[in-house]
């Protein structure tokens, strides 16, 4: 009743009824692959970036930047994405334009949020924290 037109009816009663047939039989047809997914947690970086030796991370523009002290500043600061690159250095007493020269991130951004400028420039919190820690062994020695 609702399509008056008989021929119309029919079109839209077999393409209603393939619809169907193509829905239920759907899960036949496709069989699903399934993946181990790693967990990252609370800024791990994901392996797979880093090349073997894990002193180097290749960006996306295809450079080499330098991975020093990866290891060993992972515990000792804590460093979030919502944090800025001032807020950092202030909190761990390290001047800005250390911690952006070695991030390889304009001086100018120091008010960004780390998230953003991550995203941006291709680092990690690791590369913060190790940034942090060289500067902190130049002091002391």
């Amino acid at each position: 009743r609702m399509i008056p037109n008989t021929p119309i009816r029919i079109v839209a009663a077999i393409l209603f009824v393939s619809i169907g047939l193509l829905s239920v039989s759907f899960p036949v047809l496709i069989s699903p692959r399934i993946v181990q997914k790693q967990s990252l947690h609370r800024n791990e970086t994901n392996p797979n970036i880093y090349s073997s030796d894990r002193e180097k991370k290749i960006n996306q523009n295809g450079s080499v930047v330098n991975q020093t002290l990866r290891q060993h500043s992972k515990e000792i600061y804590e460093i979030q994405g919502k944090m800025t690159l001032k807020f950092v250095s202030e909190k761990y007493n390290v001047p800005e334009h250390i911690i952006a020269d070695d991030l390889h991130i304009p001086r100018h951004l120091a008010g960004e949020q780390l998230g953003r400028l991550k995203k941006l420039y291709f680092f990690s919190m690791d590369d913060v924290r190790a940034s942090i820690t060289a500067y902190k062994r130049k002091t002391n020695k």
